[in-house]
């Protein structure tokens, strides 16, 4: 995908956060199990990871004046 940022044209692969979506939960989910969590512990844990993807996804997307917000909020 090619996003405009003004004079500048990036480059996004959405493979990458579709992949990090699927394979970043696999490996919570399993350290998890490994280490006994409760299970609403083990969804929280995913739960932000995939919400913490989106936000990565969204600054990616967007122009550089809203990029660094939505790359704090996946931070924080």
């Amino acid at each position: 995908m090619h996003v405009h940022d003004g004079e500048v044209v990036r480059i996004v692969f959405p493979a990458r956060y579709l992949d990090w979506a699927v394979t970043s939960p696999l490996m919570l989910v399993g350290v998890g199990l490994l280490g006994n969590a409760a299970l609403p512990a083990i969804l929280g844990m995913v739960g932000s990871d995939l919400i913490m993807i989106g936000c990565l996804y969204t600054a990616a997307m967007y122009a550089p004046a809203h990029k660094y917000f939505w790359f704090g909020v996946s931070r924080s």
